[in-house]
């Protein structure tokens, strides 16, 4: 019902490198084709993810363009691989997370982090921005606020990414997994071509105007309409019980 993937290279912050980058990739290509609801990202050891690979970064003086591109790409793969999958996906965050990892974290539907957290862009201090994952940063915070701190690289806290946007709520750490467990109950409870439905249905919103819209968006409740989820979920209305993709039992 649920997966758990768990980023473990807690010596190094779980700090991502050509083999990790690669690792989630296939997982998540091979996710997607398996029957399960929810999909929930946390970190082993001291930290979420900081980032990228310091190690890793420097090797990148002795590639070429080409394989610099090539291998930058598959970072932005990952981002849009966590940002597009089709099942609610939740991150877990704690510790430091930094540039890659925030874009871990802004590519998920929800996001979990302790009060305890420190979040920064360090990419500028180190000459470099944050390219591949900025599409998804903006998408959370918008356009003025990821300026600032992509410009600054300065360090901000779980409640200040709560009150941007950046996450969906920052926790004590004895309060996350009550937190979590009710997020789950609530999300078994949605359909899940529904589900699948609506992450297609927020990103048609950001690329079409008005006019169009009126017309896709007509199109799309036209056919969930006549779906056997769609007719299940009526009728269990009607007849006063929990529709069969809601299976959860609450212990």
């Amino acid at each position: 019902m649920i997966f758990t993937i768990i980023l473990n290279r807690p010596n190094v912050h779980n700090a991502l490198n050509e083999e990790m980058i690669l690792e989630l990739n296939t997982i998540l290509e091979e996710l997607k084709k398996e029957d399960f609801k929810i999909l929930i990202i946390r970190g082993e050891g001291k930290s979420f993810c900081s980032g990228a690979d310091l190690n890793y970064m420097k090797k990148m003086k002795h590639y070429t363009l080409e394989e610099n591109k090539n291998d930058a790409l598959q970072l932005a793969e990952l981002m849009y691989n966590i940002y597009t999958f089709p099942k609610p996906t939740i991150s877990i965050g704690h510790g430091s997370i930094m540039g890659g990892g925030i874009g871990l974290i802004a590519c998920t539907d929800f996001s979990l982090c302790e009060k305890e957290s420190k979040f920064a862009f360090s990419e500028v201090l180190l000459g470099l921005i944050p390219a591949v994952i900025s599409p998804y940063i903006i998408r959370k915070m918008g356009f003025s606020k990821t300026k600032e701190l992509f410009l600054t690289g300065r360090i901000f806290n779980s409640e200040e990414a709560e009150k941007w946007g950046l996450i969906t709520k920052s926790l004590d750490k004895m309060e996350m997994d009550n937190y979590l467990h009710h997020l789950i109950k609530q999300l078994l409870k949605s359909s899940p071509n529904a589900i699948k439905e609506i992450k297609h249905l927020m990103e048609i919103n950001l690329k079409y105007d008005l006019e169009n819209l009126k017309h896709i968006t007509s199109e799309i409740i036209a056919k969930l309409r006549i779906t056997e989820e769609a007719q299940e979920g009526i009728s269990a209305f009607f007849e006063k019980r929990k529709p069969q993709w809601y299976n959860y039992e609450d212990k």
